[in-house]
């Protein structure tokens, strides 16, 4: 089976110590937030909106992932390569990639991505420095593993229903989708929808192209 690439990349990150001392210093010196940065409210916005009032707590924009329902055919490769990559294998434990399965009017399943927030609660939520951190070249707020103590106060602030942190219950560590931060050619969820799978139904938004 195809490793879709998986490599790991030298980074940086940020953690929530190191970005909070940045901020402090910059209030100290009377500068305002612009396009380089939003204000995180504990009270997470919709998909795309900042955060600009309340609790503030300054955190870079980050890119994410987009998904058009119109060209989804319900294949399930975005769950299944979000698992080889992290996990090794396909187990959907694995995955940060989750579906939504409904019957209403009719049979409907949907995927559903971490939108990488303006205001990311589970980052603000989590106790433990250094346990979710912030990559310094996609923005994405992802958990650091070996630090995560398995606490679930991620899973729980996520303002989305079902939550997009997920919890796997066997290593009790929390789970969250880094944008493929180790795979040379970005998400994995993505090159086998628009490459293999034939959906192209997954795009990959960078910060600057979000809508404010």
């Amino acid at each position: 089976m195809e490793d879709f690439g998986l490599k790991r990349e030298p980074e940086k990150e940020i953690s929530r110590r190191n970005f909070l001392r940045g901020v402090a210093a910059g209030a100290a010196g009377g500068v305002l937030l612009s396009a380089g940065g939003f204000v995180i409210l504990r009270e997470s916005r919709p998909e795309t909106e900042p955060a600009v009032t309340g609790n503030r707590v300054a955190v870079p924009p980050s890119d994410y992932i987009r998904w058009d329902s119109d060209k989804c055919v319900g294949c399930e490769r975005c769950v299944l390569a979000c698992a080889l990559v992290h996990g090794g294998n396909t187990n959907p434990r694995f995955s940060s990639v989750m579906w939504k399965t409904e019957f209403a009017e009719h049979y409907m399943r949907t995927p559903m991505f971490c939108q990488q927030c303006a205001a990311p609660d589970c980052y603000a939520a989590c106790p433990v420095e250094g346990a979710m951190i912030i990559n310094e070249g996609t923005g994405a707020r992802l958990v650091n593993q070996a630090k995560c103590i398995g606490c679930r106060k991620c899973v729980e602030a996520c303002t989305y229903t079902p939550s997009r942190v997920s919890f796997d219950i066997t290593d009790k560590i929390a789970i969250k989708c880094d944008l493929c931060r180790d795979r040379k050619d970005g998400p994995a969820c993505i090159y086998v929808c628009s490459e293999a799978g034939g959906g192209r139904a997954l795009t990959y938004v960078p910060r600057e192209e979000r809508k404010l």
